[in-house]
């Protein structure tokens, strides 16, 4: 009886243990699985189509749903379509812009659902319009987009190319975390805030113009730890003109070498306790 049991006892030793054909000696526990590879893949918009070369995307109901890591080149035009983009928190989108046309007559035209950071790469040279719907309709318990560029995560614009975004229905770009344009020419006519972000507004080597309803730019985070709380404007000629204030934000802003002229409705700076930092630049009211 002593001898059964030490063998049961020894066969529980040996449980979470296997030995592989190779003689490898490895654990009874799952494997963690493999990382998703990024795709390139390869997207001409057609109208009321979408022809797709290559993995990571599909079509389907007005919808361009991207849900892997990877480089996306669109281009072309789409009528009555949004791009909606749902990765892991982990991955990075790039979508290359070459010279696209979006509208929409019920909706956003970009909604960013999950992602590390998301990319809009514009190429030097390119012109691309976005354009939303007046109002937006949504089917019960749709997630609720309320800005032409509408993402829960940060998103960067680049390239050198030119994006011209009509909001006819809120805001013209709007982030849950941050925002910011490298490089790039971005011009909003916004019915409400131009640019509006919970963290931060950057923007670095770039042309901006934004006319709105409401406030041109606006940053709505009260923490100025961890990179919040902040406009920052490098190197770039800005132009807003807002019916209610230039810039709002409850940290600070630092301008630096560039040209930033606002006309307002209200104040072209309205922050509570605002550090203001101006370095080889100007802030012009008109």
């Amino acid at each position: 009886m002593k001898k059964l049991l030490a063998t049961i006892a020894i066969l529980a030793l040996l449980v979470p243990f296997m030995v592989s054909c190779d003689g490898e000696v490895t654990t009874g526990t799952a494997p963690e699985p493999p990382l998703r590879q990024p795709v390139r893949t390869v997207i001409e918009l057609q109208g009321d189509n979408v022809d797709i070369d290559g993995n990571g995307a599909t079509w389907g109901d007005r919808r361009l749903v991207i849900d892997r890591p990877g480089v996306f080149t669109l281009s072309g035009d789409l009528y009555d379509g949004i791009i909606v983009v749902d990765v892991l928190r982990t991955e990075q989108v790039e979508l290359v812009l070459n010279n696209v046309t979006i509208s929409n007559s019920s909706t956003a035209l970009v909604h960013v659902i999950d992602a590390d950071r998301v990319y809009f790469t514009m190429p030097e040279g390119t012109l691309n319009v976005f354009t939303d719907a007046y109002f937006y309709t949504f089917e019960d318990g749709e997630a609720r987009p309320h800005s032409a560029i509408y993402s829960r995560r940060d998103i960067t614009f680049r390239g050198g190319g030119k994006l011209m975004v009509n909001a006819n229905y809120r805001n013209g770009i709007w982030s849950a975390r941050r925002v910011r344009i490298n490089d790039s020419y971005v011009v909003i006519d916004a019915t409400h805030n131009g640019i509006r972000a919970r963290d931060s507004i950057r923007f670095d080597n770039a042309n901006v113009f934004v006319e709105s309803g409401s406030d041109g730019l606006r940053v709505t985070s009260e923490e100025e730890a961890d990179n919040r709380g902040f406009i920052r404007i490098d190197g770039s000629e800005v132009t807003i003109i807002a019916a209610d204030d230039g810039m709002q934000f409850r940290g600070r802003i630092d301008i630096a070498s560039s040209s930033v002229t606002v006309t307002a409705g209200n104040r072209i700076l309205n922050s509570r306790d605002a550090v203001i930092n101006i370095q080889q630049g100007n802030l012009i009211e008109r």
